[in-house]
């Protein structure tokens, strides 16, 4: 026959009762009693064979074996099998457009109206940013290390005012330029080249002095 685990709490409770009952059995074994009373000797000591105190005892060593030979119940809890499932991450279904991240790694820091002051970011990096009337906001990218892949420049108008975009090269030299008025995603690319690449944003919207924001974030393709 199998015993079933306990809880370690039981386990704990049967040695405290055993212990006790084992205690109260010596000792209405071991006090005083009249003489010409029964008598057993176990271990040296002499007790009382008609004493409910041998009873007793008898019960607490009982319940100090059984919490010897029971096994301890496990403390893992059983899991689910439909809320403990592990995550495993969905695939990413073909030809699905993928947007910008919600929120932007980095802001722009001004002033970067110019070239010599262009904000340096990083490849992969979501750069957020306000252009007011026929302001640009300058950047650079190093890609010492891209030689040979095609620079795409993702641009979302958040406003949906007229956007446009340019690429130049290390010689500041256009070499891509893309408008939109959508507050969808707008994309400029070209082939990498030099160890630097500028990237400018224009408002092109004219009269007033409106500011629209806009996020920015560059990737790298293979030819």
């Amino acid at each position: 026959m199998t015993l079933e685990p306990i809880s370690a709490a039981k386990l704990i409770a049967l040695m405290l009762a055993g212990g006790i009952f084992a205690l109260a059995g010596l000792y209405m074994m071991l006090r005083p009693r009249p003489e010409g009373a029964a008598k057993i000797e176990l271990f040296g000591l002499k007790f009382e064979s008609s004493s409910a105190g041998l009873l007793v005892f008898l019960v607490g060593a009982g319940f100090l074996a059984v919490s010897l030979f029971v096994p301890e119940k496990s403390n893992n809890s059983r899991q689910d099998p439909l809320t403990d499932r592990p995550e495993v991450p969905s695939e990413q279904p073909p030809n699905q457009i993928v947007p910008l991240p919600a929120g932007a790694d980095t802001k722009e820091s001004e002033p970067n109206d110019s070239v010599q002051t262009a904000d340096i970011i990083a490849l992969g990096s979501t750069v957020s940013g306000k252009l007011r009337t026929k302001e640009s906001d300058w950047f650079v990218l190093p890609t010492e290390t891209l030689q040979g892949k095609r620079l795409v420049v993702k641009v979302r108008n958040l406003t949906g005012a007229y956007t446009e975009v340019f690429i130049y090269d290390e010689d500041e030299q256009k070499v891509a330029w893309e408008a939109s008025i959508s507050v969808e995603a707008m994309l400029a690319s070209s082939i990498v080249s030099g160890k630097v690449m500028f990237i400018r944003l224009q408002n092109g919207t004219g009269g007033g002095n409106n500011a629209y924001g806009y996020e920015l974030v560059t990737s790298v393709k293979d030819l």
